[in-house]
């Protein structure tokens, strides 16, 4: 059975407060003997001057808070960025605005040739204009392809509710 942990992070649940929130999650695994497999760690309220900081900070951080567990626990992990504050939008047409429809993946073209990154239409709007979600895949050590953590995203995003703090679920 894989196990999948998603850690919500914000800018209540940051840098060393990292830890407690990891070790929140887990807990609930630890009492069943199972640690999850995968770990999927979405992160909010980084702009893109932090992104490095996040990769080379926070990234550590998370594989640290695997030690209480000992060193044969080494679960894959995908370390996403997520913007929602952007002033990205896309159009079907250029000469007819008109608004993509939802699940809508733009992954070339104006993304950053630096980072496995896309935006993503995960909502329907009726009226004006919709803005997308910046996704920045950091970190990634899963045998999930773009297009696999593509399709991941979009699903969770009607599955998950927003937190200030960690929550656990099996989709694998």
């Amino acid at each position: 059975m894989l196990c999948l942990i998603f850690l919500l992070l914000s800018l209540s649940c940051k840098k060393f407060r990292l830890l407690p929130c990891w070790h929140a999650a887990s807990n609930r695994w630890t009492l069943n003997n199972e640690l999850p497999a995968k770990i999927v760690v979405y992160r909010d309220g980084v702009s893109e001057g932090q992104l490095h900081v996040v990769e080379n900070y926070e990234v550590q951080q998370i594989y640290q808070s695997f030690a209480p567990f000992g060193e044969q626990y080494m679960p894959q992990v995908v370390v996403i960025v997520v913007q929602k504050r952007i002033n990205t939008t896309i159009c079907l047409n250029r000469d007819m605005p008109e608004n993509p429809p939802s699940g809508t993946v733009l992954d070339h073209g104006v993304t950053n040739p630096n980072w496995c990154d896309f935006f993503l239409v995960s909502q329907h709007v009726r009226q004006g204009t919709v803005s997308p979600t910046h996704y920045v895949v950091l970190h990634n050590t899963t045998k999930l392809s773009p297009d696999h953590l593509q399709r991941l995203f979009y699903t969770n995003f009607y599955t998950m509710e927003c937190f200030d703090f960690p929550c656990d679920r099996n989709i694998l």
